[in-house]
């Protein structure tokens, strides 16, 4: 398995994780209490699960891609993506109160998956040879 696929197969992995944990692994408050009013963070979950999107988009391309230049630049990109699903809590805001579950479930662990995301693209990018022309 050449090094784009390993980079796209981990990357998908951790845009499926944006898309899921804010739903289901550690839900939003909109998720664990029925009835529960559209608040910041019912906001910050529909961008966190179109940043998801777009990671899985960059991740599936960069599985799909044969050269080293394409993998740079994909990495590139998904550095971006990563750094908006770590800055998107604080972009759209979250529940104030510390007891909600958005405040000490979802909101860390998203910023954890970010951080990782923009760990791996770094790696990616870096692990891409470029071709120097002579």
């Amino acid at each position: 398995m050449n090094k784009n696929r390993v980079f796209g197969v981990i990357l998908a992995a951790l845009g499926i994780l944006v898309l899921v944990t804010p739903r289901y692994i550690l839900p939003v408050c909109e998720f664990v209490s029925p009835g529960h009013e559209l608040s910041s963070c019912s906001f910050m979950f529909k961008a966190e699960l179109g940043l998801g999107f777009v990671a899985i988009a960059i991740s599936l391309a960069m599985f799909l891609s044969r050269t080293d230049d394409a993998l740079k630049w994909l990495s590139f990109s998904s550095i971006f993506t990563g750094a908006a699903v770590l800055a998107m809590p604080n972009v759209t805001g979250y529940c104030l109160s510390p007891r909600m579950p958005c405040h000490y479930g979802a909101v860390p662990a998203l910023r954890i998956i970010g951080g990782l995301i923009v760990i791996v693209s770094i790696t990616g990018f870096f692990a891409a040879k470029t071709r120097r022309q002579a």
